[in-house]
């Protein structure tokens, strides 16, 4: 079974963030919802490019195995200036593909 991040993304470009369940952090602890917002905009995982990549691509980079790591660089557009960062997070939540988006 493929795990995912703990996020559900339109499965459409820009690919943005719809809800947060929680991301775990490479570092650990408990899921965190104030990391990774509703609005984000996914622009690259693991350094590949989102923005031509078809969904199921993105879905493949995104999930695997639990507990391992996956970065991804997201734009916060909604904060004023455009905002980029890049956060790694540890596979830990069960995908589910619903509606218009995955989990």
């Amino acid at each position: 079974k493929d795990f995912g991040i703990g996020l559900k993304i339109d499965l459409r470009a820009p690919f943005t963030v719809l809800s947060v369940q929680g991301v775990l952090l490479e570092s650990g602890g408990l899921p965190r919802k104030d990391v990774v917002l509703v609005g984000d905009e996914l622009v690259a995982i693991d350094g590949k490019l989102t923005q031509d990549m078809a969904v199921d691509d993105v879905s493949r980079l995104i999930t695997g195995a639990p507990g391992t790591l996956v970065q991804l660089h997201l734009r916060r557009p909604n904060s004023g200036p455009v905002v980029e960062f890049a956060v790694k997070l540890r596979r830990h939540f069960l995908v589910k593909r619903q509606g218009q988006g995955w989990e």
